[in-house]
C-alpha cells in the first residue's frame, strides 16, 4: 500500500488503535472470536480476516441498503455471512466508498480492499490507544493503517480506479486521497481522465479588476445552457469528481442555479468562485445555489471583505465550512486577510499571480516572503486553514520543502489530474492561465473517449 497524494480534509479517529503489519507467522496468536473491539487482538488467519471483512462490509451495507440486502451481498462478496456474535469497533470501521450513483458500496473497490486484507503475511492488530504504554505485543514500529477515513457515519465517499491506484473523494467535504494497494507502486504521473475540471460558464463581469487574467468585461457572453448540459453529461460519465465553476462572474449567468443542479445530477460536485456578494443577499438565489453546490469562495483583497462575508453567513445561517476566501498574491493586504480569516473561522486559498489577460499589464506587490506572513498569522490563530494553488506551489517549491511540507500535499504542474474548459468559447486547456497555444477546440459532441483523448494530449505543463 502506498499513498500518492492527499488533499486536506481527512478525518481519522483514535480511541481504538487497529493497525496492520506484515509478519511471517502469527497464526499461534490468532483471535478466538470475531470480536474486534478495544482489547488487544491479532487477526492473522484467513478466517479471522474474512470475519473482519464481512463485519466491515455488512456494517457499511446496512446503512446503505438495509440489513436483509446487506446479509445477501456480504455472503456473495466475502464468501460468508457476517458473524452474528462479532463486531468491529466503530472507531476502526474503514469507510467503504459508494458506487457513483450512491446506491451501494463500490464492489470493485471492495474487491481490491479484500485482496489486500487477505494477502499472505498480513496481520490485523487491535488495541486501545487510551492505555499509554500498553502497545500491542506484536507492534514493532512497522505497523501501519490504510489511508482511508474511519468512523464517518453518513460520509459520501466515491472512488475511481486509474491503472494501479485509486482516487477516493468525499462529496461532502472535498477530502481526496490518491493511493495504491500495491506496496511498491510508483506514484502516478497523471490521470487517464481528469479528477477536477475548472469550468468557465461566462465571460461577463462588471468588476473591472486590473489583475483579471480572464480579461472579462461587462460585454462578455454567457455559455449556453445546451453546451453546459453536454459538458455536465460528459464529465459525469467520465466520473470526474468535481468542477470549479468560474467566469467572469458566474453568479451573473442567467441559468446559474440550473447549471449547478445539472452537474450535481450527473454526480459531479460543483463549487464556484465569485467576486460578488449580491447573490448571497437574495434568498431566492443562495438557498437554491447552496442546495446543489459543494462550496464557494469569495475573492477578496482586504480583511474588511472577509468580515463582510462572515456577517452574511451568520445572518443567513450558513455553515462557514460551505464557504472560503481566495486571495490573489500581491493584490491586497495578505496579513489582514489571514488574520480576519482566522478570527471568523474561514479557510483561505492563496493564488499565485497570473501574468496573462489584464494581469500582464499590472506589477503585483512583492510576495516572496508569504510563508513568513502565514506563519505569523497561524501563531496568532493555530486554527487558521491555508491552502495554495498550483501556481504558488510551483513558485514556492524550495521554500515549501524548507518548511517541511510533504510534496504529496500539493501539485506543481497543471494538466496531470485536472483540466480547464472554457464553455463560452468551447475550448479546453491544461489550465485557465496557460499559454494560448495550448488551447484546443472541443468537439461538438463531447463524450468520455474524446474527453480522455484531449486530456491525455495535454500532459503535465
Amino acid at each position: 500500500m502506498k499513498i500518492h497524494g492527499v488533499r486536506m480534509g481527512l478525518a481519522t479517529n483514535s480511541s481504538s488503535s487497529h493497525s496492520l503489519i506484515f509478519l511471517p507467522d502469527a497464526a499461534d496468536r490468532d483471535v478466538s472470536s470475531a470480536e474486534f473491539g478495544w482489547s488487544h487482538f491479532t487477526a492473522a488467519s484467513t478466517k479471522a480476516r474474512r470475519d473482519y471483512l464481512a463485519l466491515t462490509l455488512h456494517s457499511a451495507l446496512c446503512a446503505a441498503v438495509g440489513e436483509d440486502i446487506a446479509e445477501l451481498v456480504t455472503a456473495a462478496w466475502v464468501g460468508q455471512s457476517a458473524p452474528k456474535d462479532g463486531s468491529v469497533d466503530h472507531q476502526s470501521q474503514y469507510v467503504m466508498p459508494q458506487r457513483w450513483d450512491g446506491r451501494c458500496i463500490d464492489k470493485d473497490f471492495f474487491d481490491d480492499f479484500s485482496a489486500f486484507m487477505l494477502q499472505k503475511g498480513l496481520v490485523i492488530l487491535g488495541g486501545n490507544d487510551n492505555d499509554d504504554g500498553h502497545e500491542h505485543p506484536l507492534a514493532d514500529g512497522t505497523e501501519f493503517t490504510l489511508p482511508l477515513p474511519r468512523d464517518e457515519h453518513g460520509a459520501a465517499y466515491v472512488a475511481r480506479k486509474d491503472g494501479t491506484y485509486w482516487a477516493v473523494f468525499n462529496r461532502k467535504n472535498g477530502t481526496k486521497i490518491r493511493f495504491s494497494f500495491e506496496r511498491d507502486a510508483a506514484p502516478p504521473m497523471r490521470a487517464t481522465l481528469p479528477e477536477l475540471v475548472d469550468v468557465k460558464i461566462t465571460d461577463l463581469c462588471t468588476r473591472g479588476c486590473l489583475f483579471c487574467y480572464q480579461d472579462s468585461t461587462p460585454r462578455g457572453e454567457h455559455a449556453s445552457r445546451g453546451v453546459l448540459d453536454v459538458l455536465a453529461c460528459a464529465l459525469g460519465q467520465a466520473r470526474v469528481f468535481e468542477v470549479a465553476i468560474g467566469g467572469g462572474e458566474p453568479t451573473a449567468h442567467p441559468d446559474f442555479v440550473q447549471v449547478l443542479r445539472d452537474f450535481r445530477t450527473w454526480g459531479v460536485v460543483p463549487s464556484f468562485t465569485t467576486r460578488s456578494l449580491a447573490w448571497l443577499r437574495d434568498p431566492s438565489i443562495w438557498c437554491q445555489a447552496l442546495m446543489h453546490a459543494g462550496a464557494f469562495a469569495l475573492t477578496v483583497a482586504t480583511g474588511e471583505e472577509v468580515m463582510g462575508l462572515a456577517a452574511l453567513l451568520h445572518v443567513n445561517g450558513i455553515d462557514p465550512d460551505r464557504a472560503g476566501v481566495q486571495y490573489v498574491m500581491g493584490m491586497g493586504d495578505l496579513e489582514n486577510v489571514l488574520l480576519a480569516c482566522g478570527d471568523v473561522g474561514l479557510r483561505v486559498t492563496l493564488l499565485g499571480y497570473k501574468r496573462v489577460g489584464r494581469g500582464a499589464n499590472v506589477q503585483p506587490g512583492d510576495y516572496s516572503h508569504w510563508l513568513s506572513v502565514v506563519r505569523r498569522a497561524q501563531e496568532r490563530n493555530c486554527a487558521l486553514q491555508v491552502a495554495i494553488d498550483t501556481t504558488l506551489a510551483a513558485e514556492s517549491g524550495a521554500a515549501l520543502s524548507a518548511e517541511g511540507v510533504p510534496d504529496l500535499f500539493y501539485e506543481t504542474k497543471d494538466g496531470r489530474f485536472s483540466m480547464y474548459v472554457d464553455a463560452v468559447a468551447w475550448t479546453a486547456a491544461p489550465s485557465s492561465y496557460c499559454d494560448p497555444s495550448l488551447f484546443r477546440p472541443l468537439p461538438k459532441y463531447l463524450d468520455v473517449a474524446r474527453l480522455g483523448e484531449m486530456f491525455r494530449a495535454f500532459g503535465g505543463t
